[in-house]
């Protein structure tokens, strides 16, 4: 009798046991949080994408409870298919890609971030520049940037591209037959470094 009473005490034993687990497991299913991915045109290379950006990741994830945001850096040319593909929850990039990706895309503007210019102060306006090394003599005006090998971003980038294009083109500059060479690095820093390293203009 006490053999029967112990063998049924161990099996309610493991009975409760296995529907604690079972009950266990099922919390720890609903207690995943769910993935969201924010794509970030990644301007300056995918590194520092993740520098500038993994903190508001973590702020996200840690203040929004059930939910876990990650970064993800797109170059110029990702942004568009990325979209399409909706593989992508958020969508940080400059207001270029705005209207095409809200038309072709049925993509929702929700805000616009106001930049901060080099002194710390809120900044609405975008713009791009032209720079040349300061023992660059020759060159001190647009019309004397014609046969010169220019390089700028990427076709796509409103600073590092699109407004300079605008003042080329008020200044009466063809780029495709005016320059010596048009190339396009990829990156802010890569256009930069090109000059400074003497391939470009």
């Amino acid at each position: 009798m006490n053999r029967i009473s112990s063998t049924m005490r161990i099996c309610g034993l493991l009975l409760v046991s296995v529907f604690i687990f079972s009950a266990f497991k099922t919390t720890l299913t609903y207690a995943v949080d769910q993935p969201v991915k924010i794509g970030v045109l990644a301007q300056r290379g995918d590194e520092n994408c993740r520098q500038q950006w993994s903190a508001t990741a973590d702020y996200l994830t840690q203040n929004i409870k059930g939910y876990n945001f990650s970064i993800v850096p797109l170059d110029f040319d990702q942004v568009v298919p990325t979209t399409k593909k909706a593989e992508v929850d958020f969508l940080l990039t400059n207001p270029a890609y705005y209207v095409s990706l809200e038309i072709t895309y049925n993509v929702d503007r929700l805000l616009t971030l106001i930049n901060r210019d080099v002194y710390d102060k809120p900044m609405t306006t975008f713009a791009g520049v032209i720079f040349v090394l300061n023992k660059r003599r020759d060159i001190t005006s647009m019309k004397e940037l014609i046969g010169k090998r220019f390089v700028a971003v990427d076709p796509e980038s409103l600073g590092g591209w699109l407004a300079v294009l605008r003042e080329l083109k008020e200044a009466g500059i063809d780029p495709e037959k005016d320059f010596a060479t048009m190339s396009f690095a990829g990156t802010h820093d890569a256009a930069v470094y090109a000059v400074r390293d003497g391939q470009a203009d």
